[in-house]
């Protein structure tokens, strides 16, 4: 299955689904996260389970991801509104990348580091700016997606990896993932399914 139809899902209450799937990811990871970040990160999914959402076409008609330079530049110049549109896509592109693609962020020109660094600083501006347009004193989320970047990349990562517990293949990748990069997140999710990654009986006295 290729990664643009993992991506699609349909469901009378796609929003309400990954919430609740956030949150439950949230709780296992021992992450904290208030109710408008939640939902946020709700909606960001249930908008990019439609790719034509999330990946752009080029100039051959063949989809890649979006260009975050590109969007920047263009947000350097733009009004206030605009320029608040585009850091929020911006910052929201890089977080879903960050946390379902990451081993596809082409090495040869950024890397996930870029992305991260590129999603917070948009999700900070984007704060600002709402700061100045409104009001109330309610949660800014662009300031908690900015400052919590990296774990609720480790959330949609989590999202992510779940769809590769349904079946032995797919077990085997995400056990391949874990011997990679040694990630606790992995072997908890591991763990979880009847798959011991930490040392068992015959290894304690190592």
């Amino acid at each position: 299955m290729s990664h643009e139809s993992k991506l699609i899902a349909i469901s009378p209450n796609l929003g309400t689904f990954f919430s609740e799937q956030v949150t439950e990811v949230a709780r296992k990871q021992g992450l904290k996260v208030e109710a408008p970040v939640v939902n946020y990160l709700g909606s960001l999914l249930e908008r990019f389970s439609k790719t034509q959402n999330f990946l752009a076409t080029n100039p051959e008609g063949k989809k890649e991801f979006r260009r975050l330079t590109l969007i920047w530049a263009e947000s350097a110049t733009a009004t206030p509104n605009d320029k608040y549109f585009l850091l929020t896509q911006l910052g929201d592109i890089a977080l879903f990348t960050s946390g379902f693609f990451a081993e596809r962020i082409p090495k040869s020109a950024v890397d996930l580091d870029f992305y991260m660094a590129m999603g917070e600083q948009a999700y900070e501006q984007a704060g600002q700016i709402r700061e100045s347009i409104q009001s109330e004193r309610a949660l800014n989320v662009f300031f908690e997606l900015s400052k919590s970047f990296p774990n609720f990349t480790e959330v949609l990562a989590e999202i992510s990896e779940q769809s590769l517990l349904a079946n032995e293949k797919d077990l085997l990748r995400l056990y391949e993932k874990w011997l990679k990069s040694g990630s606790a997140r992995i072997s908890r999710m591991l763990n979880e399914v009847g798959i011991i990654t930490a040392k068992g009986p015959l290894d304690q006295n190592d």
